[in-house]
């Protein structure tokens, strides 16, 4: 199996995304887990999780091999919030600072909501709420880097160029995200602009 999966990687990565796509569009367009208490549609991520394994099994990939790497990891993850702290603050930092320029009215709040494009969200500030938030974000992180990222690459390495990986996974990756938007399109629920 792992020979028919590498010798066929583009056709691979294919069928693994049009299978993930499917639960996509099942959780976004009939369960609807995103306009529950819960705010977010994680079901389809959990499945693509699942199918990360399964597929790291049949082609005898370690995690290690797609990044999910165990040295440093500490260290790594303090990198990570370092930088990811740096980041948003230097944004609130400059929301703020616009807030303040445009009617002198500047709060902040710690809080959840879904996304929402139409700008229907309720505003959840309890810690459960937000270890919610917390937990469905580190699922959609391993699910989408695990399969765009890490498993895609590695068997695509040896297929194509880099630049042609980056640009296959990136237009994957873009086609991916167009489900809620374009269940908000049919549904009416877009802004217009």
């Amino acid at each position: 199996m792992k020979k028919v999966i590498f010798e066929k990687s583009i056709l691979s990565c294919v069928l693994i995304f049009l299978i993930c796509c499917i639960a996509r569009v099942v959780e976004y367009f009939g369960i609807r887990t995103d306009e529950t208490i819960l705010a977010e549609n994680f079901i389809h991520k959990v499945f693509g999780i699942i199918i990360l394994v399964v597929m790291l099994v049949l082609s005898k990939l370690s995690w290690d091999s797609i990044g999910f790497t165990k040295t440093k990891i500490v260290q790594n993850v303090l990198k990570g919030l370092a930088l990811g702290v740096s980041c948003f603050s230097i944004a609130y930092l400059v929301e703020c600072v616009l807030l303040y320029c445009m009617n002198g009215n500047v709060q902040l709040s710690v809080y959840t909501s879904g996304f929402s494009l139409n700008g229907e969200a309720v505003k959840q500030t309890g810690i459960g709420f937000i270890l919610l938030c917390i937990t469905f974000n580190l699922i959609n992180v391993w699910m989408e880097e695990g399969i765009f990222r890490g498993l895609f690459s590695r068997l695509l390495e040896n297929r194509m160029s880099f630049k042609g990986i980056v640009f296959f996974i990136a237009l994957l990756f873009g086609v991916w995200h167009w489900v809620m938007p374009m269940r908000d399109y049919i549904e009416g629920n877009s802004c217009n602009i």
